[in-house]
């Protein structure tokens, strides 16, 4: 994932927190997302892989940042589909 944006907004001061998928089967949203991010102090929580859909119907998810396609390759994530929040 392309984090540059996260981090200007971080140094802006700009109060975000992200949710880091874990990224199955590889995990590399735990294992490098995650810590790419604490090297830049970014506050972040790693959540399992299905909570995603859930935190964006129920919880504090302000935006979703999908990175679902590289250089126009198709990677096949989603991000499922909810109802809107009443």
């Amino acid at each position: 994932m392309a984090l540059a944006p996260i981090y200007e907004a971080h140094r802006a001061g700009l109060g975000i927190h992200m949710f880091v998928d874990e990224t199955r089967p590889r995990n590399q949203g735990a294992s490098l997302t995650a810590f790419e991010l604490g090297k830049e102090g970014v506050p972040h929580t790693v959540i399992v892989d299905n909570a995603g859909g859930h935190l964006m119907q129920h919880g504090p998810v302000g935006a979703p940042l999908l990175n679902e396609q590289v250089h126009g390759v198709q990677l096949g994530r989603s991000s499922g589909s909810f109802m809107p929040r009443a």
